[in-house]
């Protein structure tokens, strides 16, 4: 299943931007809001160039979550960033060590009123919603095993790549001293053979001297 991402169309919205539209809807009609929304901010909107759609899908986000808040103690509520984090399935972050507490609470929070919230969700986004928040400890496990799994084929790898490099290198070292041994080879037979022919030569000059030497017969 593909990740889902925050609604494009509000992409360039902060948290605080946020924050401020889920209050306009929820205290405004759909009409109101979607106009003061699309202003430019010089004009107190949001410089947002969206459809009414855009805005229903967020504020059934919102509905959701004022749901889920409305069931939960004042310290255990959940801040919308919070809340769009858990529905996104942003498992790094929620995995990191500075948010385990916090979002441990938020989770537990939510699964206590998550089956209340199942029998009356007023349609399968919300159900699906409902149900990422809920399994998304299971998902970070996953992820952290395939992670893990990761790292140590990534391990291996470099590993066999390290090996094969070495065994390379060993390869040309080999190739070296046996090029280098088949020159010594070479040049060995090459100054036997000199050797040889200096003294077949040396042996025919003296042969020639002394027939040269020797006196001619009588008569001659």
């Amino acid at each position: 299943m593909r990740k889902p991402r925050l609604q494009p169309k509000l992409a360039s919205l902060s948290k605080a931007d946020r924050e401020q539209l889920a209050d306009w809807i929820r205290h405004g009609e759909y009409d109101p809001v979607l106009a003061r929304a699309n202003k430019p901010r010089s004009e107190g909107g949001l410089g947002l160039n969206i459809s009414k759609s855009v805005l229903q899908r967020f504020h059934a986000k919102v509905a959701l979550l004022d749901a889920i808040n409305a069931k939960l103690p004042t310290d255990k509520k959940i801040s919308l960033a919070l809340f769009e984090t858990l529905a996104q399935r942003q498992i790094d972050y929620l995995t990191s060590a500075a948010d385990n507490k916090t979002l441990a609470e938020a989770h537990q929070s939510i699964l206590n009123t998550s089956c209340d919230l199942a029998s009356t969700a007023d349609s399968p986004t919300q159900l699906a919603t409902l149900q990422r928040l809920v399994d998304f400890p299971v998902r970070a496990e996953i992820r952290a095993n395939k992670e893990e799994r990761a790292q140590a084929k990534e391990l291996r790898d470099e590993e066999m790549h390290a090996h094969k490099i070495k065994m390379s290198e060993l390869h040309h070292q080999l190739v070296e001293r046996k090029t280098i041994v088949r020159e010594k080879t070479l040049d060995f037979q090459r100054e036997k053979e000199a050797n040889r022919a200096a003294a077949e030569n040396s042996k025919l000059s003296t042969k020639n001297s002394k027939l040269a030497q020797r006196p001619l017969p009588p008569g001659h």
